[in-house]
């Protein structure tokens, strides 16, 4: 499967927030043929993959949320309706977008043959339930149990902890969702200054970091608006972007979405594989011990 493909497929499955056990399946099945890939699910309805690479280094993280909005009500097809018109996907792509990169990006890092096993870092697919709050807020009926003890983001804050608790901190977060910033119009967008929204005050060794990573992305793409967002990348700036913590970075990269929170949305091809060749080069040649200068060439 190309990129495309992969989202394609995701976006078919109906996850919605608080079913999103219904990819699992798919996931574990698309990532059965990488060598030594676990996949740990965590309550309730959370993944971690680890795919290995180099073992003497940290592991990088890639995010997604697993569920989707049902703007279906109860009768839902049992497959989602998918089509690709005029350079768009349109479906169900938030967070469709994001799962699939994701998986995209695990297999293409581990079998692409030139990208040499000593530059492979060992990555972290952190795959979450329950990023929306609007199922939880317009129609908690629709949710497993009405929405009982679920929250918006609580996919996000049980990794962390579960990270946390078993000594897997990454180097890095890189969330992948998709954005409303652009409405009708192509485009990505970056966040990385989280603190703006998570009251965080972020220190000299975190801000050094995130001006690598920003450096990286504005070399490597001019175009990218630098913006900020409300996501799963928050949680993960929150919880280890603290010195008592190292001092992880968190980023979200996005592509445009349009219409958003609706059926039907629809992102732009061109930007979802201009992200995807953004972080298979991002993966392969960044300095993730943040020890030098690196390139985006």
């Amino acid at each position: 499967m190309d990129l495309v493909d992969v989202v394609k497929s995701c976006a078919e499955i109906p996850s919605f927030s608080s079913f999103e056990e219904r990819i699992h399946p798919f996931i574990a099945d698309f990532l059965s043929d990488i060598p030594g890939a676990d996949v740990a699910k965590i309550a309730d309805n959370n993944l971690v993959v680890t795919i290995p690479g180099v073992s003497s280094k940290k592991p990088v993280a890639l995010t997604a949320h697993l569920d989707k909005i049902n703007h279906f009500g109860r009768t839902y097809p049992e497959k989602l309706p998918v089509s690709l018109i005029e350079g768009r996907l349109i479906g169900q792509m938030d967070d469709a977008v994001g799962v699939g990169m994701c998986l995209y990006l695990g297999k293409e890092i581990c079998l692409n043959d030139k990208i040499s096993t000593e530059k492979r870092p060992t990555l972290l697919l952190l795959l979450s339930e329950m990023e929306e709050s609007f199922g939880l807020k317009n129609h908690p009926h629709l949710l497993k149990n009405q929405g009982l003890h679920l929250g918006p983001q609580i996919g996000a804050k049980r990794i962390a902890a579960y990270l946390d608790e078993n000594e897997m901190t990454p180097s890095v977060f890189v969330t992948i969702d998709t954005t409303p910033l652009f409405k009708e119009r192509p485009g990505i967008a970056l966040y990385t200054e989280h603190w703006e929204k998570t009251n965080i005050a972020p220190d000299a060794d975190l801000l050094r970091k995130i001006e690598a990573i920003r450096s990286f992305f504005t070399e490597a793409y001019p175009s990218i608006c630098l913006a900020n967002g409300n996501n799963d990348y928050l949680e993960y700036g929150r919880y280890f972007g603290t010195p008592a913590k190292g001092n992880v970075p968190s980023m979200a990269i996005e592509p445009a979405i349009y219409p958003y929170h609706q059926q039907n949305e629809g992102v732009f091809v061109v930007n979802v594989e201009r992200i995807g060749s953004l972080l298979v080069r991002f993966l392969a040649g960044f300095d993730f011990e943040f020890e030098g200068t690196s390139s985006a060439a």
